[in-house]
């Protein structure tokens, strides 16, 4: 049922998983409990998901249940009737993706469903932002009381779960795309409102020497899918060249798309005079995750 749900809150269906979760989970109780932790949960009621997949979701559900000989229970119904009423509406209410990470508390995005929106790919979260976050808060002396850039920050979804998972100095989150900006401030005054020690500011890989002044050296340097176009990485290495200067390090986490395109980052930055290793993360995901240093 966890996949189930975890895949609810991101606007994901699962259909062949749904299909054997049913074949032998299809009581009263569990489906009382599966509504009880997706459409009527607190989490969605705070942050709600899209309701146009909602809809679609309550009618999967009832699909299975039927498909495996099950009546549907009534509160089935009821939840597709009220939300085909809403769908139908069509609001401006904003909605959320929510993520959860081990114990953290969940972490509730504004995205778009497109995963190129308004020339960007940094309204939508990446599978490597996730990772690199579970990374830190399995690691957390790597991030504790730190003062921390982060890179391409997109929608913020690395930095607001470290911010929420343990004392940090400073963070400040760095992005170039004005949408970007303007949705990760949304999304960070949404999840921290508790919390002073974060900024988000502009910072171009292309004039990355002008921000000098207005960045303070940093002790990490985090990024999470921002080597996926062989046109930028001279611009990312010559970016995390000039801040990564001794003791600061900078980890950065990849979905591996394509071998070529990551082949050529881990040379630029050995061509730039930076040693880079492997972390200690395993995933059934073709997650990697580095470790960059300043070479003397």
């Amino acid at each position: 049922m966890e996949k189930i749900i975890n895949d609810f809150f991101i606007w994901r269906l699962d259909k062949v998983h749904m299909k054997k979760f049913f074949s032998s989970n299809n009581g009263t109780e569990d489906q009382s409990k599966l509504l009880d932790n997706t459409i009527r949960s607190k989490v969605n009621a705070d942050n709600p998901v899209e309701p146009d997949f909602c809809l679609q979701f309550v009618k999967h559900v009832m699909r299975a249940l039927e498909a495996e000989g099950v009546q549907p229970q009534d509160f089935w119904y009821e939840e597709l009737q009220a939300l085909q009423i809403e769908a139908a509406a069509k609001t401006n209410k904003r909605y959320f993706k929510s993520y959860f990470v081990g114990e953290s508390e969940a972490v509730s995005l504004i995205e778009t469903k497109e995963i190129i929106s308004n020339g960007t790919t940094g309204l939508t979260s990446w599978p490597a932002g996730i990772h690199l976050a579970k990374f830190l808060i399995e690691n957390q002396p790597l991030i504790s009381n730190k003062r921390i850039l982060e890179l391409g920050a997109g929608t913020g979804i690395t930095g607001i779960f470290c911010l929420k998972s343990t004392e940090i100095l400073d963070y400040i989150f760095t992005d170039c795309h004005e949408k970007v900006l303007t949705n990760l401030k949304l999304n960070a005054d949404h999840n921290l409102a508790e919390h002073t020690n974060y900024r988000i500011e502009t910072l171009d890989w292309q004039q990355a020497l002008s921000y000098q002044d207005t960045l303070a050296q940093p002790d990490l340097i985090l990024g999470a899918d921002i080597v996926f176009d062989s046109r930028i990485i001279p611009d990312l290495v010559a970016t995390i060249l000039q801040f990564t200067k001794p003791p600061c390090v900078t980890l950065i986490a990849s979905t591996i798309r394509n071998e070529q395109t990551y082949s050529h980052f881990l040379k630029e930055l050995e061509d730039s005079g930076l040693s880079w290793c492997n972390c200690d993360y395993e995933s059934e995901d073709p997650i990697r995750i580095i470790k960059i240093t300043f070479v003397d």
